[in-house]
């Protein structure tokens, strides 16, 4: 008996319709590109998509026919041939038995939304550790950049931002940190020192560049066993918990960009 694991992988990509109206997304839908305004957010696609990303175990079985094909009428290969027969299909009922645990126990055959964040299909509940790159390539020094996750379709505020929603976990560039919408970190200067990575580096940058700066690629890890949040930036790494009333919740990528123009792109 063989176990086969099959993989199949999509991209993710920004939505063209949950963003604020002077956010735009070009045709690959990697890239989001603010231009002016006040204020803005734009979010991924939806979270549950069924057969974008798929991972599940497929049990296929070799006819024990097709490997003890000798037939031999010498009592001791027959003996030996009964004894292999035997072995294998213990080994069939073990990985039969181990299937149809995992089987109870997920319910359903894992899968992932566009946004690569796996999910269980039938339940809709998201059961293991994936993460997201996003790369920062335009961002004014002077202003600042918010970088997390929330439900998808939450909604902005008049001023065009998520990272209030009672949904909302992430962090802003200069050390603010929310979790379920409400700030938990008023800024860098009250960030855990386990949190930075390069303190000379990080003492160095402006204070709207401390978490991450235009050429920054900032890692998003959504661990939905431990039920966490860690975004990594070449200065710091730093991991929010997630409430536990939002355990069972979808997810999708959630950017918010203050004033002047940026440009945030999906790797």
């Amino acid at each position: 008996m063989l176990l086969v694991m099959d993989y199949d992988d999509t991209a993710a990509r920004w939505s063209p319709e949950k963003k604020w109206e002077n956010v735009s997304v070009d045709p690959s839908g990697t890239i989001a590109t603010k231009m002016g305004g006040e204020w803005g957010y734009i979010q991924t696609t939806e979270a549950i998509s069924q057969g974008v990303y798929t991972w599940y175990g497929d049990v296929r079985t070799l006819s024990s026919r097709t490997i003890f094909t000798a037939s031999d009428q010498h009592p001791g290969r027959r003996l030996a041939v009964a004894v292999s027969l035997l072995l294998c299909m213990m080994l069939r009922c073990l990985l039969l038995m181990y299937w149809v645990s995992c089987s109870i126990a997920f319910r359903s055959f894992l899968t992932t939304n566009s946004d690569g964040l796996v999910v269980v299909s039938s339940t809709h509940l998201c059961i293991a550790c994936v993460c997201r790159k996003v790369k920062v390539d335009k961002k004014p020094a002077n202003n600042s950049l918010f970088i997390g996750v929330s439900a998808p379709g939450s909604q902005p505020s008049n001023d065009g931002w998520t990272d209030g929603d009672p949904s909302s976990y992430g962090m802003w560039s200069y050390g603010e940190v929310r979790a379920a919408g409400q700030k938990i970190i008023d800024n860098h200067n009250t960030l855990p020192a386990s949190s930075i990575l390069q303190v000379d580096l990080f003492k160095q940058r402006g204070s709207n560049d401390k978490v991450f700066r235009a050429g920054h690629e900032v890692v998003v890890v959504l661990d939905c066993t431990a039920h966490t949040l860690k975004l990594q930036s070449p200065t710091v790494q730093h991991v929010i918990s997630i409430k536990q009333q939002h355990h069972k919740q979808q997810w999708v990528l959630n950017v918010n960009f203050s004033e002047g123009d940026h440009q945030i792109e999906l790797l």
